[in-house]
């Protein structure tokens, strides 16, 4: 009994409940299927076709962090990308991504360091990247106090992690001078490991793959407020374009500390919180939610699906 209390699944699932307790509480299943019911799906299937592109944009971007390491053709990538993303749909707590650089060090022969770096140069793109978009959508819509801060972490976190990164890539002269108040069995290992992590952060020193993987950020995020904005025109929500960048915002936030399996709970949740700002009624948010999340998370499972079948992985 004791290991299931100490369970990271028992109390996702635990966690999950509560929060679909409160997303589906006080919510008229009728009218939520009559909403569902009167989705156009014009909409639905051009936001359809932006969700497969941020799989591919995201791809691209880990092309380009990669290759200054080893250039890998993104016909390779893409598999892993989808691969570890439906890891992380089934299992919370950021699985996905340890699984795809496990994936990718054994396929491209690869040291786990340098496979992890190149995650840790996601996360931090990813981060610098929302903190633009939330700088931006402030001007035109007034946050509370808790996205402020929110968005105070996020910068603190994000930019300490970029100092850090670049600190390992521009210092390893320092690094040398340290492991010699060591044993050498152990700075030998060290040595190994710091070597291989700072060769997954190459691409910092160069110009050219920073603009591209900004670029790829930024691709990403876009492709993310398309699919959000059709999805509002999907549902013929009449309320502001920019209200789409709010919605991902507060889900970005919210699943920053993934606690659930497929942030199932977590996403309904954020989208009715990040829609009650605009006066949507709480079955409408819900109906929104539950469709938004369908998309987030069936393309990558059908993608990882077919590539586990096909790669034999």
């Amino acid at each position: 009994m004791k290991k299931i209390y100490k369970s990271k699944r028992f109390w996702g699932a635990i966690i999950a409940l509560a929060f679909l307790f409160f997303s589906f509480y006080d919510v008229n299943l009728k009218e939520l299927l009559q909403t569902l019911g009167k989705i156009k799906l014009k909409f639905l299937l051009l936001a359809l076709f932006f969700e497969f592109m941020i799989p591919v944009a995201k791809s691209l971007r880990w092309k380009f962090i990669l290759d200054p390491v080893k250039k890998i053709p993104v016909r390779e990538i893409f598999p892993l990308y989808c691969l570890g993303w439906m890891v992380n749909v089934i299992l919370p707590a950021l699985t996905g991504q340890v699984a795809r650089s496990f994936m990718l060090s054994k396929k491209q022969n690869l040291a786990k360091a340098s496979s992890f770096a190149s995650i840790a140069l996601e996360v931090v793109f990813d981060g610098l990247s929302l903190l633009l978009l939330m700088i931006v959508v402030s001007y035109m819509f007034a946050f509370p106090s808790w996205l402020i801060r929110g968005e105070y972490t996020l910068a603190i976190t994000v930019s300490f992690g970029l100092a850090f990164l670049y600190f390992l890539t521009h210092n390893q002269k320092l690094f040398s001078k340290l492991k010699e108040k060591f044993p050498h069995k152990i700075t030998e290992k060290i040595d190994q490991i710091s070597h291989s992590f700072s060769q997954g952060l190459q691409m910092l020193k160069s110009s050219k793959h920073i603009v591209l993987v900004t670029l790829f950020s930024f691709l990403s995020w876009f492709s993310q407020i398309a699919v959000v904005t059709l999805l509002l025109l999907a549902f013929n929500f009449r309320i502001p374009v920019w209200s789409a960048i709010v919605v991902i915002v507060i889900n970005a936030l919210m699943m920053m500390f993934p606690m659930t399996p497929g942030n199932i709970g977590t996403f309904q949740v954020a989208t009715i919180l990040g829609l009650s700002f605009f006066d949507v009624h709480k079955t409408e948010a819900l109906s929104f939610g539950l469709v938004l999340h369908s998309l987030d998370i069936l393309p990558y499972l059908f993608l990882g699906m077919l590539f586990l079948y096909l790669k034999k992985l």
